[in-house]
């Protein structure tokens, strides 16, 4: 028997107060755009299964994100000015210069309480059964901060090459989707997957993989015009 967790921390256009008192270089108009371009919308609604624990952050990326390294040299995204607070958008334009005292705000009242929130939630079943954390996204041509020579596929699997992902899961969900038409590639554009930061990978009781859909498969824009369709294929 095993457990599944739905991992979701891109789905929300939620930005504390305190971010917009802040100062910025970029009119608020351009941030809020931005904030819609990288959000994975509908994210939340995408990957909702009932029998499914889910586990989301409620904040938007662009305020905090979660899924990223406090430490900057250990986050190939920070290059960007997209580590755990985001500087830079996705013109690689500078918006923002936060102070310490800002970051270790954040830090401490929102991304250390997640992670301490979903490490319990993964633990607590890794008492009584294997886990299975499926780490939910999506991605658009638009935001892609690295070279894309080939085309996109429709849907990405994130994968890591440890005990953290077994070949089986990988198989699983790779011919699953397959099976209904989508064209599947691993680890491209986006690679690897989220496992917990207090959770030890290592005995073989916790397996993570991560899903990314391309949001033309179910967005029309920022419209989720055919989220429905594409919901009830893939559930």
């Amino acid at each position: 028997m095993l457990k599944v967790i739905l991992h979701i921390p891109h789905s929300s256009l939620k930005i504390p107060k305190f971010f917009w008192d802040s100062s910025f270089l970029l009119h608020k108009t351009e941030i809020e755009e931005f904030n819609l371009a990288i959000t994975d919308l509908y994210t939340n609604q995408l990957f909702s299964a009932q029998k499914f624990t889910n586990v989301q952050f409620e904040f938007s990326r662009v305020f905090c994100d979660v899924e990223k390294f406090v430490d900057d040299n250990k986050e190939s995204m920070a290059k960007y000015g997209m580590g755990v607070i985001y500087t830079h958008d996705n013109h690689r334009q500078k918006f923002f210069a936060p102070c310490s005292e800002y970051k270790n705000k954040v830090l401490k009242e929102y991304y250390f309480p997640y992670h301490e929130k979903l490490n319990n939630v993964v633990n607590s079943f890794l008492q009584e059964m294997p886990c299975v954390l499926i780490d939910c996204h999506s991605f658009s041509k638009d935001i892609i901060m690295t070279e894309i020579s080939k085309p996109l596929p429709d849907i990405c699997i994130g994968v890591n090459n440890d005990n953290s992902t077994s070949q089986s899961l990988t198989n699983f969900v790779l011919k699953y989707f397959q099976s209904l038409g989508y064209n599947v590639s691993i680890n491209f554009p986006y690679s690897g997957t989220m496992v917990p930061n207090d959770v030890d990978a290592s005995h073989n009781k916790l397996f993570s993989i991560m899903i990314e859909v391309n949001r033309e498969m179910y967005l029309d824009g920022d419209k989720k015009t055919k989220i429905l369709r594409f919901y009830k294929k893939i559930f």
